[in-house]
């Protein structure tokens, strides 16, 4: 009898590379976003470098020994170069001023472990699949025990445990899907995305009525 299988369940690295491959792609667009928002500042190159290096690093990481390596480590120094050189919006008038800026470039740099970070949270995405079907195959298997444990009525004891148990977990499945999809986008994506936020605080003041 055939089969369609889009995924195979028990193959846990094609589903965690995909896991990965959406957060590089959605951290990428987050870059590109706060890029585009800059358009017309010098950190919008910085931007542009962790676009690099977050692309460039997954091609390194994950396809060692192809000929795609050693250009992905080209790529990741130049997003590197890019992120130290142009961290920093001072304008650059004095030599002191380079020095600044240098500075700010390295301390933006020691994000990259942020960034690695936030990469391996799309994981959760893999976790909540294998999860997901995990639990129908666990309801599947209670439904066909229940069925041939009592002969006769045990038809609809497993119809009753293979519904209900499939109805919680496509549930369960979608409020994980909402949840964790937001949080990914509240503190993954934003982080990267959002360049400002919010407005100056200004301290109560009372202002006396013009005459």
């Amino acid at each position: 009898m055939a089969q369609i299988r889009i995924l195979d369940m028990n193959n846990f690295d094609l589903m965690m590379h995909i896991s990965v491959i959406v957060g590089v792609g959605h951290l990428a667009l987050a870059n590109a976003i706060r890029a585009y928002q800059r358009r017309y500042s010098v950190q919008a190159w910085s931007d542009i470098g962790w676009l690099l290096l977050v692309c460039s690093g997954y091609v390194a990481i994950s396809m060692p020994s192809t000929p795609l390596e050693k250009p992905a480590y080209g790529v990741m120094a130049a997003g590197g170069l890019l992120v130290l050189l142009c961290s920093g919006a001072q304008p650059l008038h004095r030599p002191v001023d380079w020095l600044w800026r240098l500075l700010e470039g390295l301390k933006k740099l020691a994000e990259i472990t942020n960034l690695f970070g936030n990469v391996l949270s799309y994981l959760r995405l893999f976790a909540l699949g294998v999860a997901g079907a995990s639990l129908a195959l666990t309801f599947n298997q209670l439904a066909m025990q229940a069925y041939q444990a009592v002969p006769g009525v045990g038809v609809l004891f497993a119809l009753v445990i293979f519904l209900m148990g499939h109805a919680l977990n496509i549930v369960l499945c979608l409020m994980s899907g909402v949840v964790h999809g937001l949080r990914l986008n509240f503190i993954e994506f934003y982080h990267w995305s959002v360049s400002d936020e919010g407005y100056p605080f200004k301290a109560f003041a009372k202002k006396g009525a013009e005459s």
